[in-house]
C-alpha cells in the first residue's frame, strides 16, 4: 500500500513475491514522496482501509472506503475511476455502460485504458466491469484473478 498525506495512492494485489509486490506497487508512483505501509504499524489514517481488504477478502460485503490521492490521474481517468466506484458488490456493468456514465458514450476503449491504469483495485472495483456481451474482458491482474474476485463477489462470469 502507498500512501501520501492526502488519501491512498496505490494497492497491489497478492502475488507471489514481495519482489514482484514492489515492482507494482512503484511502476508508476514516485517513492519518495509516499509511505509504504506492507505490515504493521499502519498509519491510522489508513488502518481501516487495511481492515476492510480484510474483511472483503473473508469474503464480507462491505463498502471499501478511504481517501484517495489521484494527483497523478487524468481528469478522464479520475471520472472513470470515480463512475466505477458506484457498482454494487456482487453487481457487473459494463464498458459502453460506464462511457456513458462519463458521458463519453464512444470512448469503451478509452475507458478500458483508464481501468488498466487503476491504481486501486477493489476500492475502484474494475473487475465488476465486463464486455457489453457479458464475457469478462481484460483485468491488469489477469483474468483469473477477475475470475476469482468475481466468485468471490458472486458474480457469474461467461467465459
Amino acid at each position: 500500500m502507498l500512501t501520501s498525506s492526502t488519501g491512498l495512492r496505490r494497492i497491489v494485489l497478492p502475488q507471489t513475491s514481495p519482489d514482484i509486490a514492489l515492482n507494482l506497487l512503484f511502476s508508476t508512483t514516485r517513492p519518495t514522496t509516499t509511505q509504504i505501509y506492507p505490515e504493521p504499524p499502519y498509519s491510522p489514517l489508513f488502518a481501516n482501509a487495511i481492515e476492510q481488504l480484510r474483511r472483503y477478502f473473508r469474503g464480507e460485503r462491505i463498502p471499501l472506503e478511504a481517501k484517495f490521492d489521484f494527483s497523478d490521474a487524468t481528469d478522464f481517468q479520475k471520472r472513470v475511476w470515480e463512475a466505477t466506484r458506484t457498482v454494487p458488490y456482487g453487481e457487473t456493468r459494463s464498458y459502453a455502460w460506464l462511457a456513458r456514465k462519463v458521458n463519453n458514450p464512444k470512448s469503451s476503449r478509452a475507458v478500458g485504458q483508464a481501468l488498466s491504469a487503476n491504481p486501486l483495485p477493489l476500492f475502484i472495483p474494475c473487475h465488476r466491469i465486463l464486455r457489453s456481451d457479458g464475457s469478462i474482458g481484460g483485468f491488469s491482474y489477469g483474468i483469473q484473478t477477475k475470475h476469482f474476485l468475481g466468485k468471490l463477489e458472486g458474480i457469474p462470469h461467461t467465459p
